[in-house]
């Protein structure tokens, strides 16, 4: 990617300024715009995946702003043509998504950029911004919904970071996500998905699991909702489900937890949920 040191669009972008954001495209309308602009909202998105929406919002909106110019390009033939920017914009993004979809390191943590991939994703899809097969094929992959052998050749490790990237992807594309085509095919098959994977303890991240849906024992009414998971095996992870023990924590956190996975699609993801909230349950 292009250094983003300085540049007008950037530093706009940056400061969440749609109107400058509308005024560095109208002073260069060209697809290197457009494409700077792209390059900046994915790694802006990268470094703070809770502001994703926020930052996609300012790119959907302008592709309904009257103000917005033609942006000039290249056709086939690399001959000079304009499209319009709703169309420019979407291209490039979906681009910039298959390019962060291809980082998938096998440790759950804030700096794993195939997690964040799954909020920038799913702000798109919230925002209308780019809706797309790959997007979600990564959630039914995540999901382990096509049913296939070949599931059972990936590393758990592997496995677990694609599904907790599949119900963070799901739950910050919000009341959109199953709406749209790309998911509504397969609807009916989300719940039954994520239950496959608490049942089979696919994920095993103490907060991965939280994440997912409430587990079995935040259901019963004699533990507080106030805790944290932590694994009490010694070293060498285990595909078993952790022990877990009681660790007073915020309220805050116990509320969160009520907001999982599964509990949203019981409801059929009615919710937008804010993306803070979300990373939250994951990186508390």
């Amino acid at each position: 990617m292009p250094s983003l040191v300085s540049s007008p669009i950037a530093t706009a972008l940056s400061s969440y300024d749609k109107t400058a954001v509308l005024e560095a495209i109208k002073a260069n309308p060209t697809w290197q715009t457009i494409e700077e602009l792209g390059d900046t909202f994915v790694e802006l998105a990268k470094e703070k995946p809770y502001e994703s929406q926020r930052l996609a919002s300012i790119l959907a909106e302008l592709e309904h702003d009257p103000e917005v110019p033609f942006i000039k390009t290249l056709d086939f033939n690399r001959q000079p043509v304009e499209k319009p920017y709703s169309q420019i914009v979407t291209a490039i993004v979906f681009d910039l998504l298959k390019w962060v979809f291809t980082d998938e390191p096998s440790t759950i943590e804030p700096a794993n950029s195939y997690l964040a991939a799954a909020l920038i994703s799913g702000a798109c899809v919230r925002t209308g911004l780019c809706n797309s097969a790959v997007q979600s094929g990564q959630i039914t992959t995540g999901l382990r919904m096509e049913g296939t052998k070949w599931q059972e050749t990936i590393p758990d490790e592997l496995a677990e970071v694609n599904a907790v990237h599949a119900v963070l992807h799901l739950l910050a594309g919000g009341s959109r996500i199953i709406r749209e085509e790309q998911i509504k095919f397969c609807q009916s098959e989300l719940l039954p998905a994520l239950k496959a994977l608490a049942e089979q303890n696919v994920i095993v991240h103490p907060e991965g699991i939280i994440l997912l849906g409430n587990p079995p024992f935040l259901r019963n009414p004699g533990f507080p909702q106030t805790l944290i998971g932590k694994p009490s095996s010694s070293g060498k992870p285990s595909r078993v489900l952790p022990h877990f023990r009681i660790n007073g924590m915020s309220r805050r956190y116990g509320v969160l937890v009520e907001r999982a996975t599964i509990a949203e699609a019981e409801s059929g993801f009615q919710k937008d949920l804010p993306l803070a909230d979300i990373w939250a349950i994951l990186f508390p």
